[in-house]
């Protein structure tokens, strides 16, 4: 590899682990065919670790939105419940303790997919209270509408002809700022199995790297699209094998490559040969 070529890798490199920190964003995704504010009755799902009160707090912040809400134990669910709330409250040490992460989904009570979700980030400089940051996310959510952009990216990613700008030389560079942003969201989104919501965010940062590819693999395997996974799961092996076009160190979230997306293709390859198995 060339010396050029080494300073701008070392430099991209760098200049990404850096955003990787963050700055203060909200963000909130709503589902396809999925409109929040037509559903009546939300029930918080308290979780054990939850000292603070979140919960009470996105209750009261629901009913202010003139919503009925209750919250309690997931399994003491209502029967009339329109909507299960689940959330993740994530705290720090900075002279005092605050909340710099708050993630929250509202979710099917009947089969507990995602139908929204909202998140809201604050690093210590520019701190915030608990109830301030319920409020930014309750109302992000309750805002959200399925934008024509999202529907045509979604209908492209559900056939498997996503489109990202794959990072080289002198492609990508604009781009690895908002990427550098979403690393901590798109990994979070990922763990709570909120799929359309991690496809959509990985699309609208449109930076292919390996973990991109990846990611929309998994989101259209969570949904269904078998052929569309294999395809995006492909794409990420295949960018594994380049420094411009890995990932690196934290920026990974923890992922293996290209054992990560080789382990996944090899599952959505067992399903689609059972699915002709059984059509036969």
């Amino acid at each position: 590899m060339n010396p050029i070529r080494c300073k701008i890798i070392a430099a991209i490199s760098l200049l990404v682990l850096f955003i990787v920190s963050g700055c203060a964003h909200e963000s909130a995704y709503v589902s396809s065919g999925k409109d929040i504010r037509t559903l009546r009755s939300f029930y918080v799902a308290k979780h054990a670790a939850d000292s603070k009160g979140i919960n009470i707090l996105i209750v009261n912040q629901i009913k202010s939105a003139g919503y009925a809400s209750s919250t309690g134990e997931e399994r003491a669910l209502p029967a009339d419940t329109d909507a299960i709330v689940t959330y993740q409250d994530r705290w720090q040490w900075d002279m005092t303790e605050y909340l710099y992460r708050l993630s929250v989904q509202f979710r099917n009570p009947a089969d507990k997919t995602v139908w929204a979700s909202g998140q809201s980030f604050k690093p210590s400089f520019e701190r915030s209270t608990p109830e301030m940051m319920v409020k930014e996310v309750i109302e992000k959510i309750f805002s959200k509408t399925m934008t024509l952009e999202e529907r045509n990216l979604l209908n492209l990613f559900y056939e498997g002809k996503a489109s990202l700008i794959i990072p080289g030389l002198f492609s990508g560079t604009a781009e690895a700022f908002d990427y550098g942003k979403k690393v901590k969201e798109r990994k979070e989104l990922y763990d709570q199995m909120a799929w359309e919501a991690l496809a959509l965010s990985t699309l609208k940062t449109n930076y292919g790297d390996n973990i991109a590819w990846f990611y929309l693999g998994r989101a259209a395997e969570g949904l269904g699209y078998q052929n569309a996974a294999l395809t995006y799961y492909e794409k990420s092996i295949q960018l594994s094998d380049s420094a411009l076009t890995r990932c690196i160190g934290p920026v990974c979230s923890g992922f293996v490559f290209p054992d990560a997306p080789k382990n996944r293709a090899d599952e959505v390859k067992k399903t689609i040969a059972a699915e002709l198995k059984n059509t036969r």
